[in-house]
Protein backbone atom coordinates (compact mmCIF):
# COMPACT_ATOMS: atom_id res chain seq x y z
CA UNK A 1 0.00 0.00 0.00
CA UNK A 2 1.29 3.31 -1.10
CA UNK A 3 2.69 4.90 2.19
CA UNK A 4 0.49 8.10 1.82
CA UNK A 5 -2.35 5.99 1.67
CA UNK A 6 -1.41 3.90 4.82
CA UNK A 7 -1.42 6.97 6.33
CA UNK A 8 -4.45 8.29 5.39
CA UNK A 9 -6.23 4.69 6.35
CA UNK A 10 -4.38 5.03 9.70
CA UNK A 11 -5.28 8.12 10.78
CA UNK A 12 -8.86 8.66 9.05
CA UNK A 13 -10.48 6.41 11.94
CA UNK A 14 -14.45 6.55 12.54
CA UNK A 15 -15.66 9.62 13.84
CA UNK A 16 -17.44 9.15 17.73
CA UNK A 17 -20.85 9.45 16.58
CA UNK A 18 -23.57 10.08 19.72
CA UNK A 19 -24.44 6.73 21.56
CA UNK A 20 -27.95 6.60 21.36
CA UNK A 21 -27.66 7.12 17.54
CA UNK A 22 -25.00 4.63 16.75
CA UNK A 23 -26.45 1.85 18.90
CA UNK A 24 -29.70 2.17 16.36
CA UNK A 25 -27.43 2.34 13.29
CA UNK A 26 -26.35 -1.05 11.53
CA UNK A 27 -22.35 -1.20 11.18
CA UNK A 28 -23.25 -1.14 7.60
CA UNK A 29 -25.35 2.10 8.14
CA UNK A 30 -22.99 3.75 10.41
CA UNK A 31 -19.94 2.90 7.26
CA UNK A 32 -22.05 4.53 4.39
CA UNK A 33 -22.67 7.64 6.14
CA UNK A 34 -18.95 7.68 7.44
CA UNK A 35 -17.78 7.16 4.06
CA UNK A 36 -20.40 9.49 2.34
CA UNK A 37 -19.59 12.04 4.65
CA UNK A 38 -15.91 11.81 4.09
CA UNK A 39 -16.85 11.97 -0.10
CA UNK A 40 -18.62 15.09 0.13
CA UNK A 41 -16.50 16.50 2.56
CA UNK A 42 -13.66 16.05 0.03
CA UNK A 43 -11.68 13.97 2.77
CA UNK A 44 -11.60 11.25 0.28
CA UNK A 45 -10.94 13.04 -2.92
CA UNK A 46 -11.92 12.58 -6.54
CA UNK A 47 -9.94 9.15 -7.78
CA UNK A 48 -8.75 8.57 -3.83
CA UNK A 49 -8.53 4.24 -4.49
CA UNK A 50 -8.92 2.18 -1.04
CA UNK A 51 -8.92 -1.90 -1.10
CA UNK A 52 -12.49 -3.12 1.02
CA UNK A 53 -10.02 -4.43 3.62
CA UNK A 54 -8.36 -0.86 3.48
CA UNK A 55 -11.58 0.59 4.27
CA UNK A 56 -12.33 -2.11 6.89
CA UNK A 57 -9.07 -0.96 8.79
CA UNK A 58 -10.00 2.98 8.69
CA UNK A 59 -13.51 1.98 9.91
CA UNK A 60 -12.22 -0.07 12.47
CA UNK A 61 -14.90 -2.59 11.28
CA UNK A 62 -15.19 -5.40 9.27
CA UNK A 63 -16.26 -6.15 5.81
CA UNK A 64 -19.35 -7.05 5.20
CA UNK A 65 -20.73 -3.48 6.33
CA UNK A 66 -18.03 -2.12 4.17
CA UNK A 67 -18.80 -3.84 1.28
CA UNK A 68 -22.87 -3.20 1.92
CA UNK A 69 -21.94 0.71 1.84
CA UNK A 70 -19.93 0.39 -1.13
CA UNK A 71 -22.70 -1.24 -3.04
CA UNK A 72 -24.72 1.93 -1.97
CA UNK A 73 -22.42 4.54 -2.96
CA UNK A 74 -22.32 2.74 -6.10
CA UNK A 75 -25.44 3.24 -6.38
CA UNK A 76 -25.57 6.90 -5.48
CA UNK A 77 -22.76 7.64 -8.47
CA UNK A 78 -20.45 8.35 -5.31
CA UNK A 79 -18.21 5.67 -5.98
CA UNK A 80 -17.54 2.65 -8.57
CA UNK A 81 -16.12 -0.40 -7.56
CA UNK A 82 -12.70 -1.79 -8.80
CA UNK A 83 -11.25 -4.78 -9.67
CA UNK A 84 -10.00 -6.84 -6.62
CA UNK A 85 -12.87 -5.82 -4.73
CA UNK A 86 -11.71 -2.31 -3.82
CA UNK A 87 -13.48 1.10 -4.86
CA UNK A 88 -12.49 4.97 -6.53
CA UNK A 89 -14.16 7.95 -6.14
CA UNK A 90 -15.73 9.07 -8.66
CA UNK A 91 -15.13 12.78 -9.94
CA UNK A 92 -17.80 15.21 -10.36
CA UNK A 93 -18.35 15.55 -13.84
CA UNK A 94 -19.20 19.36 -15.39
CA UNK A 95 -22.42 17.13 -17.44
CA UNK A 96 -23.41 15.81 -14.02
CA UNK A 97 -23.63 19.57 -12.30
CA UNK A 98 -25.40 21.11 -15.29
CA UNK A 99 -28.21 18.25 -15.12
CA UNK A 100 -28.27 18.43 -11.16
CA UNK A 101 -28.25 22.54 -11.51
CA UNK A 102 -31.72 22.18 -14.26
CA UNK A 103 -33.06 19.89 -11.75
CA UNK A 104 -32.42 21.97 -8.40
CA UNK A 105 -33.86 24.80 -10.11
CA UNK A 106 -36.94 23.34 -10.78
CA UNK A 107 -37.36 21.85 -7.10
CA UNK A 108 -35.63 25.34 -5.31
CA UNK A 109 -38.13 27.29 -7.88
CA UNK A 110 -40.84 25.30 -6.46
CA UNK A 111 -39.78 25.79 -2.79
CA UNK A 112 -39.37 29.04 -3.35
CA UNK A 113 -42.93 29.68 -4.19
CA UNK A 114 -44.18 27.44 -1.16
CA UNK A 115 -42.50 29.29 1.21
CA UNK A 116 -44.07 32.61 -0.64
CA UNK A 117 -47.60 31.10 -0.18
CA UNK A 118 -47.41 30.35 3.65
CA UNK A 119 -47.92 32.22 6.80
CA UNK A 120 -44.28 31.97 8.44
CA UNK A 121 -43.75 32.33 12.07
CA UNK A 122 -41.82 34.84 13.37
CA UNK A 123 -38.85 32.26 14.04
CA UNK A 124 -38.65 31.02 10.99
CA UNK A 125 -38.44 34.19 9.60
CA UNK A 126 -35.51 34.84 11.76
CA UNK A 127 -34.15 31.32 10.42
CA UNK A 128 -34.37 32.29 7.22
CA UNK A 129 -32.98 36.10 7.91
CA UNK A 130 -30.10 34.83 9.82
CA UNK A 131 -28.77 32.92 6.73
CA UNK A 132 -28.85 35.90 4.33
CA UNK A 133 -27.33 38.29 7.21
CA UNK A 134 -24.12 35.21 7.61
CA UNK A 135 -23.87 35.89 3.56
CA UNK A 136 -24.00 39.47 3.61
CA UNK A 137 -21.35 39.81 6.15
CA UNK A 138 -19.20 36.89 4.35
CA UNK A 139 -19.52 39.30 1.37
CA UNK A 140 -18.08 42.12 3.36
CA UNK A 141 -15.34 40.60 4.64
CA UNK A 142 -14.98 38.68 1.16
CA UNK A 143 -14.86 35.17 2.79
CA UNK A 144 -15.57 32.96 -0.04
CA UNK A 145 -15.43 29.77 1.79
CA UNK A 146 -17.75 31.29 4.65
CA UNK A 147 -20.46 32.63 1.82
CA UNK A 148 -20.52 29.38 0.03
CA UNK A 149 -21.50 27.93 4.10
CA UNK A 150 -23.71 30.72 4.16
CA UNK A 151 -25.21 30.09 0.74
CA UNK A 152 -25.83 26.45 1.57
CA UNK A 153 -27.38 27.17 4.73
CA UNK A 154 -30.27 29.22 3.08
CA UNK A 155 -30.74 26.94 0.26
CA UNK A 156 -31.60 24.50 3.10
CA UNK A 157 -33.60 26.58 5.41
CA UNK A 158 -35.79 27.44 2.00
CA UNK A 159 -35.87 23.90 1.42
CA UNK A 160 -36.61 22.75 5.22
CA UNK A 161 -39.26 25.93 5.22
CA UNK A 162 -41.19 24.99 2.20
CA UNK A 163 -43.24 22.45 4.27
CA UNK A 164 -43.14 19.57 1.33
CA UNK A 165 -40.63 17.00 2.66
CA UNK A 166 -40.41 14.77 -0.22
CA UNK A 167 -39.36 17.83 -2.66
CA UNK A 168 -36.64 18.42 0.38
CA UNK A 169 -35.39 15.41 0.41
CA UNK A 170 -35.01 15.26 -3.46
CA UNK A 171 -33.30 18.58 -3.48
CA UNK A 172 -30.93 17.55 -0.53
CA UNK A 173 -29.69 14.85 -2.18
CA UNK A 174 -28.63 16.83 -5.37
CA UNK A 175 -27.02 19.22 -2.62
CA UNK A 176 -24.89 16.61 -1.35
CA UNK A 177 -23.08 16.41 -5.43
CA UNK A 178 -23.30 20.64 -5.43
CA UNK A 179 -21.34 20.31 -2.16
CA UNK A 180 -18.73 18.15 -3.58
CA UNK A 181 -18.08 20.39 -6.45
CA UNK A 182 -18.21 23.35 -4.56
CA UNK A 183 -15.43 21.94 -2.26
CA UNK A 184 -13.24 21.42 -5.38
CA UNK A 185 -13.98 24.59 -7.52
CA UNK A 186 -13.77 27.07 -4.40
CA UNK A 187 -10.37 28.31 -5.26
CA UNK A 188 -11.39 29.47 -8.56
CA UNK A 189 -14.75 31.00 -8.09
CA UNK A 190 -14.81 35.22 -8.66
CA UNK A 191 -16.20 36.77 -5.45
CA UNK A 192 -20.21 36.90 -5.40
CA UNK A 193 -21.71 39.96 -5.49
CA UNK A 194 -24.25 41.92 -4.15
Amino acid sequence: MPQARLSLVRTAGLRSAAPSRASALSLAERCYLELKRRIVANELPPNFKALEPELALMLRMSRTPVREALMRLENEGLIERVARRGMRVLPVAPADMIEIYQILTGLEGAAVELVANRQMSDAELRRLDATITAMEAAMTSENLSAWAKADEQFHRTLLELCGNQRLAQMAFAFHEQVGRARLQTLPYRVKPVR
